[in-house]
């Protein structure tokens, strides 16, 4: 992008969760930058209206329409439903529509028509009962952009947590870490902090068993792949130390300096950081060609038709991205 005012993509994700609702909400705060949303603008304005939230929507037919964003000026790049959507209620039949947004989101980031793409939630369920292979949003921008790894990263002004696994059965994961594998995740990782201008982060790795495997009572994945990995990955760029024991690897006292805790699975690591940033809160996505960051949380199906989300997690994602783009710069 040449535009001296960053582009960002919003896909609007599941029709039927809150993914709307937080977009809106977090639209009507202050944002130096140009917005679109993508997604069917009809809907957009129908939740607008039964949520009381008073944006303004328009519709524009390409990116050379796109003004800089104004508090509750909603810019909308249409695309239609498959068929009409209900909030609480989703349905298989709008799963090609809502992967026609993260493709159309990717194109226009891969060919640098943007700077960046903030996703909203989508529910990977609905999708894979559409017969649509899916398991995130991780795993398909990656897929799209044609990399071989990329690195789901949770960022918030306490902590940042990495994952070497993503969204695998917990039976899965001990068999999809190798050392390969670590070496590969620690260069994604190195190089976006790097990118991130923090530069010689302090990384903390977790064990994959209790205690850290208890030198191999509790299990020995530290002894046969962690800590051989970490004793043969080379870098001048990072300090990397572990395994740690993930009962007590989030201590104050590790937080203090500690850039980034590498956890080896999904609810390993998310868990604490979500219990301590909630809201406040991005996902992002390391490795790939183009900066792509999210909120911290689901669909929200329960409370979708009540217009209580809290639109913090968006907004958070939006100015992570914002920040991520001029640290580009």
């Amino acid at each position: 992008m040449t535009n001296q005012r960053p582009t960002i993509v919003i896909t609007s994700g599941e029709p039927s969760g809150v993914g709307i609702e937080v977009t809106l909400k977090a639209l009507q705060q202050a944002h130096d930058a140009n917005i679109v949303v993508l997604g069917d603008a009809h809907w957009i304005s129908d939740v607008n209206q039964q949520g009381q939230l008073g944006n303004t929507i328009t519709v524009i037919e390409d990116l050379s329409q796109l003004q800089a964003h104004q508090p509750g000026q909603i810019q909308v790049l249409h695309s239609e439903l498959s068929e009409p959507a209900t909030l609480g209620q989703p349905s298989p039949q709008n799963a090609e529509y809502v992967i026609n947004l993260l493709q159309q989101a990717h194109n226009l980031a891969y060919n640098k028509q943007i700077d960046a793409i903030v996703t909203a939630p989508v529910h990977k369920g609905i999708i894979n009962d559409a017969n649509i292979p899916f398991t995130g949003h991780t795993e398909f921008f990656a897929q799209q952009s044609q990399c071989d790894k990329v690195v789901m990263m949770l960022a918030s002004d306490v902590m940042n947590v990495a994952l070497v696994t993503t969204h695998l059965p917990l039976n899965k994961v001990a068999g999809a870490i190798d050392q390969a594998t670590l070496h590969q995740v620690l260069d994604i990782i190195v190089d976006g902090l790097q990118q991130l201008n923090i530069k010689q982060p302090n990384i903390k790795v977790l064990g994959l068993n209790p205690h850290a495997g208890e030198q191999g009572h509790l299990g020995t994945e530290e002894l046969t792949t962690i800590i051989p990995a970490l004793n043969a990955y080379k870098t001048k760029q990072a300090v990397i130390t572990g395994p740690y024991p993930a009962d007590t690897a989030f201590s104050k006292a590790n937080l203090a300096d500690t850039d980034l805790f590498l956890a080896m699975y999904h609810d390993q690591g998310l868990p604490v950081i979500k219990y301590a940033s909630f809201g406040e809160c991005a996902n992002v996505t390391l490795g790939l060609p183009y900066i792509r960051t999210s909120v911290d949380h689901g669909t929200a199906l329960d409370i979708a038709k009540d217009f209580n989300a809290s639109g913090s997690s968006m907004d958070y994602a939006i100015r992570f991205a914002l920040q991520s783009i001029q640290r580009n710069h």
